[in-house]
C-alpha cells in the first residue's frame, strides 16, 4: 500500500505461501529505505540499522493485519 493505493501480486510462480511473508517486508523496507534516503539529512544506510528497519517494518505490519486497520 502507497498513497492509499494497494499492489495485487498476480503470480508469485506458484508459491503463494510467500505472498505477503517475506517479499512483502523487503518490498517495504525497500520503499521505506528508498523514502529515507530522498531526504536531505540522510545518514549512511548500514547493515545493523537496514535489519533494524526490517524487523520494524514487520512488526508494523503485523499489527496493522492484526488490529484490522
Amino acid at each position: 500500500m502507497r498513497a492509499g493505493r494497494f499492489f495485487e501480486g498476480k503470480n508469485r510462480r506458484g508459491d503463494v505461501h510467500g505472498l505477503g511473508g517475506d517479499a512483502i517486508d523487503e518490498e517495504l523496507t525497500r520503499r521505506v529505505l528508498t523514502d529515507i534516503r530522498a531526504q536531505p539529512a540522510s545518514s549512511a544506510i548500514t547493515p545493523g540499522l537496514r535489519d533494524r528497519l526490517k524487523q520494524v517494518v514487520e512488526e508494523l505490519k503485523i499489527d496493522a493485519l492484526s488490529s484490522g486497520r
